[in-house]
């Protein structure tokens, strides 16, 4: 998933991100709205943002002025890499849920400034910048998700969790006592971020093992490299970068 953000002729793109769709861990099981991410994106090299700002973006936006329609907004991309490049798979003009909450805590500067100038028709790419590390997130949903939506779960020790690299996005949740009822499918998110995708995702998934409660569950392979190696999604990032 890449997110652009235009201003009816120029663009500024976010850090590329990873969700994963499917229910169950091994990509298996029915198709959800995400059951996390990750960012930035191991196999988005600067050689794949700029296909996706030459090919895709760019075209996109000169297409829409040219009918008198020009695009100010939030364009998200999703794409699919294969061996022939980078392939649209759908468009939508809004953050992307899960991949917002990696994306965002990669951008530094003023979100807002860069926002306001996209919506002026004066985009400020210097706005905002890109820090470094990389950010996951693992979504804690309703036992029964997709398909059988029981709301009825709890989640216990959430409150715990925000401190230093940590912090906890709610969606679907609300208090009841010490602990947050699951309120619909996708119900908390835990995120992380640290120095490599290896050590946000180890953060991550100590910090969902400190939770408790009942009718809540999780994938356990969010940014585990494909085969389960986590550690070599770090070398694939490295792999990127060199790209």
């Amino acid at each position: 998933s890449v997110m652009a953000v235009c201003d009816g002729e120029r663009h500024v793109l976010l850090p590329p991100a990873r969700d994963y769709k499917r229910a169950l861990d091994g990509d298996q099981g029915p198709n959800t709205g995400g059951m996390g991410a990750f960012s930035p994106a191991t196999r988005v090299s600067e050689a794949v943002e700029r296909e996706v700002s030459e090919r895709i973006v760019r075209p996109l936006l000169r297409a829409m002025a040219e009918r008198r329609a020009p695009f100010r907004g939030l364009l998200y991309c999703g794409l699919m890499i294969g061996a022939k490049g980078v392939r649209v798979v759908e468009f939508n003009v809004r953050f992307g849920d899960p991949e917002t909450q990696v994306v965002l805590p990669l951008v530094t500067g003023s979100l807002s400034a860069l926002l306001a100038s996209a919506a002026s028709g004066g985009l400020r790419p210097d706005a905002v910048g890109r820090a470094p590390g990389a950010v996951v997130a693992v979504a804690l949903v309703d036992e029964g998700y997709p398909d059988h939506v029981l709301a009825s779960g709890r989640i216990e020790g959430l409150d715990t969790l925000a401190e230093g690299d940590l912090e906890v996005v709610h969606a679907a949740t609300r208090r009841e006592g010490q602990a947050w009822r699951v309120g619909g499918g996708r119900a908390a998110y835990v995120v992380a971020h640290a120095a490599t995708p290896v050590e946000a995702r180890r953060l991550a998934y100590a910090a969902v093992d400190r939770l408790g409660g009942h009718g809540w569950r999780c994938r356990r392979d969010i940014a585990a490299a494909p085969g389960g190696d986590a550690t070599a999604l770090d070398r694939e990032a490295d792999l990127g970068r060199m790209r």
